[in-house]
């Protein structure tokens, strides 16, 4: 058996705790996690805790590089940090895979994009490797329900708690940590999610946005509209709720019929078994996007592996960031903003 893809991860806050992490124990056959890097030791044992295998912690990047033997760095941390963190970890690994949205903004992604460039990296998409993803894009590429022309997302959720709640920090409220909102944060997927279900490119944005819990400076509700070349539309809602169960509605609207996308647990039941005695694991058994985001990492290994072209590419990270940010632009100055169709990195 060939040796094991090695992975070292950055950061040990929450997607590496609900997402990451729990991806990896599904992964555990094929690729190994070696060592961790946060300055939290509180994080790094909530992480160590979810792994399948003992791993070195660190709490500096370089002094993980410069000690272990890494393929991969896996690196997930708040949206203001990545300008500065990814041209470092380029210096040391030639495959780097990051959390969405990789950068805060378009600036800074240009940097990270320049340090990158020639190497092997990519950008987590994960909800597109989701059943109910891929299953709708199934039906929509039989023919079923006609040729697609809108797409309705709707997100309304609480956030997520650390697995100690104690060590959450309030920066995705916050625009210096995590950028304008909620959609640059939450919102990045939908954005991908509404380009693969209407197959069509997105070529202008228009959106409205508040700040209404006020619990920071970022605005955390979004109604965003994508006009894409085919003539479709898809209508994106994407926010916050306070003390309530998460709200979604999703579904393709076709010229032969209409698409609801019912939601459909992700977590594999092995996995809710093999979960079942770490800490709060009845949170951790039912993190809905562990098996995608597997799913992702995989492909993304497999890809490196095999030469083949990486399944989110730095010029398809860009796009979608920049129709993220174009929302905000069109909140700003109250006008349509038109998505240029060959974007310069």
């Amino acid at each position: 058996m060939p040796p094991k893809f090695r992975v070292g991860i950055i950061g040990c806050g929450i997607a590496a705790q609900f997402f990451h992490a729990p991806a990896y124990r599904l992964l555990q056959d094929l690729i190994e996690v070696i060592a961790i890097a946060d300055p939290n030791p509180e994080n790094r044992n909530l992480v160590q805790a979810i792994l399948p295998n003992l791993v070195k912690q660190y709490t500096s990047l370089e002094t993980m590089f410069e000690t272990e033997q890494v393929d991969m760095a896996d690196i997930m941390l708040p949206h203001n940090l990545y300008a500065d963190v990814i041209p470092r970890v380029a210096h040391y690994c030639r495959n780097i895979l990051v959390e969405k949205p990789f950068a805060r903004t378009l600036q800074d992604a240009q940097k990270i994009l320049a340090s990158t460039s020639g190497l092997n990296f990519s950008v987590v998409h994960n909800y597109i490797y989701g059943r109910r993803y891929k299953n709708a894009l199934e039906v929509i590429a039989s023919g079923k329900i006609g040729t697609p022309f809108m797409v309705r997302l709707e997100n309304l959720n609480t956030g997520m708690a650390s697995i100690n709640p104690s060590l959450t920090t309030p920066w995705r409220n916050q625009s210096e940590g995590a950028g304008r909102g909620t959609f640059h944060d939450h919102g990045f997927h939908l954005v991908y999610l509404a380009r693969a279900l209407m197959g069509s490119e997105v070529i202008a944005v228009s959106a409205s946005m508040g700040n209404y819990y006020k619990e920071g400076d970022a605005l955390d509700t979004a109604v965003v509209t994508l006009f894409h070349e085919n003539g479709g539309m898809s209508i994106l809602l994407d926010g916050k709720l306070n003390n309530q169960e998460p709200e979604e509605v999703e579904e393709v609207l076709g010229t032969k019929g209409t698409l609801k996308i019912n939601p459909v647990t992700d977590t594999m039941e092995k996995f809710k078994i093999d979960l079942q005695n770490l800490p709060r694991n009845e949170v951790l058994k039912n993190s809905p996007y562990a098996s995608s985001t597997a799913a992702c990492i995989m492909d993304f290994v497999n890809s490196v592996l095999t030469s083949k072209k990486l399944p989110v590419t730095a010029d398809e990270a860009y796009r979608n960031l920049y129709i993220t940010l174009a929302a905000y632009e069109s909140y700003d100055q109250k006008r349509v903003v038109e998505i240029p169709k060959n974007l310069l990195i």
